[in-house]
């Protein structure tokens, strides 16, 4: 698609972000123009602050950002928090409730009308698998059935934008595979997820971008991260590794 042409999904623009004088986000700017975007980068490369900021939980220091040119900074913020969905690292869990009355609770936090909500509740423990576990209460999940209650949280309010810190850690190989095509079924929805694990960004990711100690080492299409024919963890590895090398 010719420059002129290219539709943006997500637009960072010099955004900062300090922890008392500490830099944890430094002048980070780019453009995305697909629905699977991976934010790479080792423990404090600065990943949860981006996503911090990107939930709006986070004011940063200096910059703005837009999804599908909405800018929450600029007059837009409680639209965007309408189309956003968040998947944290650890979903906050209330033992007594069940998967069905977690998911009803949240809605209810959303302001998902009420007509919709049982409707919007069914279709997101569907679409995690978690249907027959509705009346199951949360004690009694396993850490994997877990994770995936946490992207149904995000879901009942049909985010435009998901937002994932980390979302496979924890997870048995098997139950990652099963995670990745999930979020791989869901079209509709941009997803920006911040992970240190490769594989996961070489199955999911159209597009990366490379942090490392708060700084936009890359950005761009995976085929241009690297070769169009070997996109695989092992390939992703390498090119990460050596960028990380020649950062200043």
């Amino acid at each position: 698609m010719p420059d002129g042409e290219r539709h943006e999904t997500l637009r960072l623009s010099h955004l900062a972000f300090d922890y008392r004088g500490a830099p944890a986000l430094r002048d980070v700017t780019a453009s995305f123009a697909t629905r699977r975007i991976a934010v790479l980068g080792p423990n404090g490369a600065g990943k949860s602050t981006l996503m911090g900021v990107l939930s709006t939980s986070k004011r940063p220091c200096h910059g703005t950002f837009s999804h599908c040119g909405l800018a929450p900074l600029e007059g837009g913020l409680s639209a965007y928090r309408r189309q956003l969905g968040v998947v944290p690292q650890a979903l906050v869990a209330l033992p007594g409730y069940s998967c069905r009355e977690l998911l009803d609770y949240v809605c209810w936090l959303r302001r998902v009308p009420g007509v919709h909500r049982r409707e919007r509740v069914e279709a997101a423990l569907t679409a995690v698998g978690l249907h027959d576990r509705a009346g199951t209460p949360l004690r009694h999940l396993s850490g994997g059935m877990l994770r995936r209650l946490a992207v149904a949280q995000a879901l009942v309010n049909r985010p435009a934008l998901l937002l994932m810190d980390e979302p496979t850690a924890g997870l048995d190989p098997q139950q990652r595979v099963s995670f990745r095509t999930l979020l791989a079924g869901l079209h509709e929805t941009t997803i920006v997820f911040a992970t240190h694990l490769v594989e996961d960004a070489a199955a999911l990711a159209d597009e990366l971008a490379v942090l490392h100690e708060g700084r936009l080492l890359w950005s761009g299409r995976a085929e241009q991260f690297v070769h169009p024919d070997q996109i695989t963890a092992a390939a992703v590895e390498r090119r990460y590794l050596e960028l990380v090398e020649q950062a200043p």
